[in-house]
């Protein structure tokens, strides 16, 4: 018989890392945008000098999370491995538990034992290192989602200095600005969606964090 909630955690962990690699797409799209757009600051001269922060914030951003993205499947792979050791541990000791009640009387008894204890503390060793890269995967989203409400304020700062460009190109620098908002909204759905994914698997497992 199968842990059928470890199991979810191994879906839900693999789930993470696809979801995730939507979101490197966007963060690696407003790298471009921000590439163009200091392009556009520069041709513009003066006049959209304050733009100039926005692009800077921009490409920091976006490589921040696509650097974040790389380290969220990095560790949600190792959260899928530790699910799947972790199950085929419980199911070991599970096997061990039911032997140890049908042998009440074998002379192996005490193998029996040591080996359903042996069993027992390796698979708290491996729920124990579960939950520590859970939690680990949790706030890497959490940073991922921090960056996307500081994105989204500077897409409204954008908008503002945009309107009061007295460029022929105005049109471009909106566009630029609603891409960022845009990225910003769909990333921050993303990783607050898988945050609270994780958080129902640890509670699944009896964990609360």
């Amino acid at each position: 018989m199968t842990n059928k909630k470890t199991d979810k955690f191994h879906v839900v962990a693999v789930n993470v890392a696809a979801d995730l690699a939507t979101a490197k797409e966007l963060a690696s799209s407003v790298s471009l945008e921000a590439m163009n757009a200091k392009v556009l600051v520069s041709r513009s001269g003066k006049q959209a000098l304050g733009f100039q922060p926005i692009t800077d914030f921009m490409a920091e951003m976006s490589g921040r999370v696509i650097e974040l993205v790389v380290a969220v499947n990095r560790d949600a792979m190792i959260v899928s491995k530790l699910s799947t050791q972790c199950l085929r541990q419980k199911h070991f000791k599970d096997q061990l538990t039911r032997a140890l009640d049908l042998s009440s009387k074998a002379k192996f008894k005490k193998d029996i034992i040591q080996h359903q204890k042996d069993a027992e503390q390796s698979h708290h060793y491996l729920l124990s290192n579960l939950v520590r890269s859970t939690m680990e995967l949790i706030n890497l989203l959490d940073e991922i989602i921090t960056n996307m409400q500081a994105a989204f304020i500077m897409s409204t700062t954008a908008r503002i200095e945009t309107a009061a460009l007295t460029v022929s190109n105005q049109s471009t620098f909106y566009s630029v600005s609603d891409k960022l908002e845009e990225a910003a909204i769909q990333i921050h759905e993303t990783a607050s969606r898988d945050k609270t994914l994780l958080l129902l698997a640890l509670n699944r497992e009896g964990i609360t964090t």
